[in-house]
């Protein structure tokens, strides 16, 4: 299996041709903040709050210590073996030429790691398409999120 940091080096170079993928409009950022409005606070335990982006999204985080995951609308997302703040504190929501979030651009951090992933929202499925060193990267792939394939990195090893 292809690691992540590859992944997304060896399909950069694919995403400039892909003219026919979802434009992207512009941005919206959620504070992803356990204070934050948008967010419910954590359960009990700590482990596991959810948070709203627009379009009625929402990202359903746990945090178990070691391992840590989120997913995307109830769609399965990505699980890893999370560092001391294994998420960021923004997300990215992209639209599409129509207004609507087509993806979402979320940080994760594991030990000696930290990936920007690109989810995509529409069109088809939700799911994980794509691991990004930087925001330009992880831009050129949200432009072009339903030509991708549903990708899941592999951050544990």
């Amino acid at each position: 299996m292809m690691k992540p940091l590859l992944l997304a080096s060896s399909m950069a170079s694919l995403l400039l041709p892909l003219a026919t993928g979802t434009a992207v409009a512009g941005s919206v950022y959620t504070d992803l903040t356990e204070h934050s409005a948008s967010c419910t606070p954590p359960d009990a335990e700590g482990f596991s709050w959810t948070c709203r982006g627009p379009g009625g999204h929402r990202i359903e985080f746990l945090d178990e210590g070691n391992i840590a995951s989120f997913s995307v609308d109830g769609h399965e997302g990505l699980a890893f073996r999370g560092g001391q703040t294994p998420f960021g504190s923004k997300a990215e929501w992209v639209s599409g030429a129509d207004g609507r979030p087509t993806a979402l651009i979320l940080r994760i951090s594991s030990p000696g790691a930290s990936l920007l992933t690109v989810t995509r929202l529409a069109p088809g499925p939700v799911c994980v398409v794509a691991s990004a060193k930087d925001n330009g990267q992880a831009r050129a792939f949200a432009s072009v999120v339903g030509n991708l394939p549903c990708e899941h990195p592999d951050l544990l090893n």
